[in-house]
Order: C-alpha cells, then sequence, then structure tokens
C-alpha cells in the first residue's frame, strides 16, 4: 500500500485498536491456484518479544488455507472508517475532491493453527468479543459437544506481522485545521483523524 510518510502511523496500540473495531479483514495470497481472497474476523494477538499476529480461521472447506501449508505469505487488508472530502469543505481558494480513510495492512509468513486447543480458545474470544453486546449472550462452553464438532470443521492461521503498512490519510494530505470546522459533513473526516493518531 502506498503509504507517504506524512500519514504513516507506527503506534501498535493505534493499530491493534483500528484492527480489533473494524476486525474483517480481507485475506489475499497468491498461491498455485491463483490470486484467493476471503473475508473473515480476526483478532490482534499480542506476540512473544512483541511479535504481534493476526489470527482468523476460515472453514476447512475452503481451499484458500492450502495456500499457507507450506508457511506462504499472506496479506492482510483491514479498511476502518472512510469518508469523501469536498474541496468545499477547505479554507483555501484551491483544492480538490479526495478521499479520507484509516487502513492497516498486515505482510507476513501465515502459520496454520490446527492445535484444538489454540482454535478453541481463538473462538471463544472472538465469540465473546461480538457476544458482550447482545442479550442473551452465546456461550460456546455451554455447548461443549456441538462446539467441539465445529472445531473439527475449521483451519486457524495467524499471519505474524512482519511487514505492515500503516496509513490514516487525511484530505489531499493537508492538514485537518484548514477544513472548515463548522461544517456538519468534517464530523466523519475529524472522527478518522481523531481515531489514527
Amino acid at each position: 500500500m502506498y503509504t507517504p510518510r506524512s500519514v504513516r502511523v507506527d503506534d501498535t496500540r493505534v493499530l491493534r485498536d483500528l484492527v480489533s473495531r473494524y476486525s474483517v479483514g480481507t485475506l489475499i495470497s497468491c498461491g498455485e491456484r491463483g490470486p484467493q481472497v476471503t473475508h473473515v474476523p480476526f483478532e490482534w494477538v499480542e506476540g512473544e518479544g512483541g511479535r504481534d499476529a493476526v489470527m482468523c480461521h476460515v472453514a476447512r472447506a475452503n481451499p484458500h488455507w492450502r495456500d499457507f501449508e507450506g508457511g506462504g505469505t499472506a496479506l492482510v487488508g483491514f479498511l476502518g472508517p472512510h469518508t469523501y472530502v469536498s474541496p468545499t469543505w477547505y479554507d483555501e481558494p484551491v483544492a480538490v475532491p479526495t478521499w479520507n480513510y484509516a487502513a492497516v495492512h498486515v505482510r507476513g509468513k501465515a502459520r496454520l493453527v490446527h492445535d484444538t486447543d489454540l482454535l478453541r480458545a481463538h473462538v471463544i474470544r472472538l465469540s465473546r468479543q461480538y457476544e458482550s453486546s447482545l442479550e442473551p449472550h452465546w456461550d460456546a462452553e455451554a455447548m461443549t459437544p456441538e462446539f467441539e464438532n465445529h472445531l473439527k470443521a475449521i483451519v486457524g492461521s495467524d499471519e505474524a506481522g512482519g511487514r505492515g503498512d500503516h496509513a490514516a490519510q487525511s484530505g489531499r494530505m493537508t492538514p485537518f485545521g484548514s477544513i472548515l470546522g463548522g461544517r456538519s459533513e468534517c464530523v466523519a473526516t475529524n472522527a478518522i483523524h481523531c481515531s489514527t493518531t
């Protein structure tokens, strides 16, 4: 991802927050069957020695996971908030339309996870993250026999963040101070800026 230095974000806490809030990522690989793309929820996993990773699982029936049998490279993209920026929103007389967005790309060697205990813990953490706001909650541990059978139908993968591309673009790389602050259309734009810096 093209990431000018002026919009690059390297703060791991900010990146982890964006991935947690916009956790459905685009898993991309290019193996023997050509380019493969799968959209799945991920979780940010803190690793030892600062080697964090993002982890997901896919259906065993989905052939995408086979691209990683030999430790292939994966690219995962997360798109956060985004919005159009009108030239009319700037104080300056000459401006062009642009798009503001926050995105995180994680690239690294994928490692398949077949360990049932690791997969169980991963699925429970993901479900608890999303079930916490629902009533009643679904509890994976209360449905042990069915849950255990479903674990056999998935394959986990984690991508260690060997190389990451992180961007938070503000309009045309123009400071937000030059955007007319009183406009209601700027609310989404400012939310992007605040959530990524």
